[in-house]
């Protein structure tokens, strides 16, 4: 993994027995992934590369899964899907789930990807694009940094009617960054609003 990745991420891997090989943070996930063909391609025999970003399992299962979650949550209504982005998956499934299964042609999904780890703008901005499930799912997409501040709070407010109904769906866990700018004493609205 990339040497930017937060230490609750290391250490949470290292917890599950994972060995890390840490790859230049300026190569981001590209960089990283290389690394992995690299170590594989050195003993296929001991290694499997799972392939998360280009696994088509990946996004199916949240098109199975959470997508439905998210409709049923949310009693249909919802305009915009706002997404944590790290192999699209998420982003791909629920978009997929929400357009073709429930006919909702018009829901406009953002992606929110780590400004440390751009996987998605660097492509668009002339890297070569990797075949994964986020660059080939064909849906409408605005590219914003997770950070405070961020740009998809602003666009939020530019590009959205009064009205509408925004879902986010955070890439993880709280328990699994801990030390993450979201979860510094801030606490969802509708978790305040249930009491929690």
């Amino acid at each position: 993994m990339p040497e930017t990745m937060s230490i609750e991420r290391r250490k949470l891997l290292k917890a599950l027995g994972a060995n890390l090989v840490l790859t230049e943070g300026a190569k981001g996930m590209k960089g990283a992934i290389q690394k992995a063909e690299e170590i594989v391609a050195s003993n296929p025999e001991q290694f499997l590369l799972l392939q998360q970003f280009s696994n088509p399992a990946n996004p199916e299962i949240h098109e199975k899964t959470t997508g439905p979650e998210i409709w049923e949550d949310t009693d249909g209504q919802v305009d915009v899907f706002i997404s944590g982005v790290g192999t699209g998956g998420t982003l791909t499934g629920v978009s997929r789930y929400i357009k073709n299964t429930k006919g909702k042609k018009d829901l406009i999904t953002v992606a929110v990807e780590p400004t440390d780890s751009p996987v998605i703008a660097q492509a668009l901005a002339g890297g070569r694009a990797q075949a994964g499930s986020a660059q080939n799912s064909g849906y409408r997409r605005r590219l914003h940094s997770w950070q405070p501040g961020s740009e998809a709070g602003r666009q939020s407010d530019r590009h959205y009617q009064r009205g509408s109904y925004l879902h986010g769906a955070p890439p993880d866990g709280r328990r699994r960054h801990p030390g993450g700018y979201l979860f510094r004493g801030r606490r969802c609205r509708r978790a305040e609003a249930a009491g929690r």
